[in-house]
């Protein structure tokens, strides 16, 4: 009966230590955005102050045209407590935003860009999963020489890839 025991022991430990600790991707999507003339596209992402939010987090903006090009992308790290704020802007906009719009970074396209598609991506830790719930992620556009909000968003669709190693539901 001892060496049964040993035996199941050895074979259930494996299974045991087989959850992945590897980070899950999340990404939240607005849908296209349709910049005009003078419209700044402001991404937003803010990790609470919370007890279940991790201290910090890498986040990677994203803006593609509607033709699915990257036209910008760019990883920035969230700590707990704080936002991390991008703004999109064309070239000859980018002095008028940096006094209208408060930003961490600015990114500049082509103005004949004129269909968006944002998108966040958030790397998890397995661990605190828990805290995806209280991730803070918006979208906005703003006008770029009166610093006025146009439109806001802060529902995205969330995307979270199923875990290699769930188990199939029944």
């Amino acid at each position: 009966m001892l060496l049964f025991v040993a035996a199941l022991a050895l074979a259930v430990a494996p299974l045991a230590s087989a959850q992945s600790t590897d980070p899950v991707e999340v990404t939240y999507h607005w849908g296209a955005i349709h910049k005009g003339p003078g419209q700044s596209p402001v991404f937003t992402f803010v990790v609470p102050d919370s007890p279940d939010a991790p201290a910090s987090l890498p986040v990677e903006f994203q803006l593609t045209s509607k033709n699915g090009n990257v036209l910008y992308s760019n990883t920035l790290t969230a700590f707990k407590g704080q936002a991390v704020t991008v703004a999109v802007v064309t070239a000859p906009e980018l002095r008028y935003a940096k006094s209208t719009i408060e930003a961490d970074i600015y990114a500049v396209v082509d103005p004949n860009n004129r269909t968006l598609v944002p998108a966040v991506h958030v790397f998890l830790p397995a661990v605190q999963s828990s805290a995806l719930d209280q991730l803070l992620p918006a979208v906005q556009v703003i006008d770029v020489v009166t610093g006025r909000v146009q439109f806001f968003s802060n529902t995205p669709r969330a995307t979270v890839p199923d875990a290699p190693d769930a188990p199939a539901p029944r």
